[in-house]
């Protein structure tokens, strides 16, 4: 466990590869369910409880693996499918569980504007690492430039939070 905890973090530093990760269907299943338990918990406020939170975590989770498996045939490397979803699961999870905390301290915030204001900095600072992480996953994967990855990242965020806000107006 240790060892995978090591590799998401690396992954998380651009320091490993999705190639890295081993090709396992159970750990896919794994960084599923910690992708979606950890979207609950950041979504169920907003929402306004656990059910619309799972249902939109659940959407946003089939999206992005129903596109990178699309973007992946197409570019003929279907193989890379278990690894790259796998990575991008796995490093959604470990950086949107550092913002978990930032939601008590911007809720505090709003007596204390300092405090509201450098958990705002710092959860727009952690959506920027992660499309860059996504990107470099994607860069792995596709075998394109970082840009390319990360624009693909920024594209696939934009869809997914148009998507939801559609699907679920407290979003707008």
């Amino acid at each position: 466990m240790n060892r995978l905890l090591r590799f998401f973090l690396d992954l998380c530093l651009l320091k490993a590869a999705p190639q890295d990760a081993p090709a396992s269907q159970a750990l896919l299943g794994l960084t599923l369910i910690a992708n979606l338990l950890v979207g609950v918990a950041l979504a169920a406020r907003v929402l306004g409880g656990v059910i619309p939170a799972f249902a939109a975590s659940l959407i946003d989770a089939a999206l992005m693996l129903g596109l990178l498996w699309v973007v992946l045939r197409v570019r003929g490397r279907p193989a890379r499918f278990l690894q790259a979803a796998t990575a991008v699961l796995g490093s959604g999870a470990l950086l949107a569980a550092l913002a978990l905390p930032l939601q008590p301290l911007a809720a505090a915030g709003q007596q204390r504007w300092m405090i509201g204001e450098l958990a705002g900095i710092f959860t727009i600072g952690l959506m920027v690492w992660m499309q860059v992480v996504t990107g470099h996953i994607l860069r792995h994967a596709l075998e394109v430039s970082l840009l390319v990855g990360v624009l693909l990242a920024i594209a696939y965020m934009l869809l997914s939070n148009r998507l939801l806000a559609t699907l679920f107006p407290s979003l707008a």
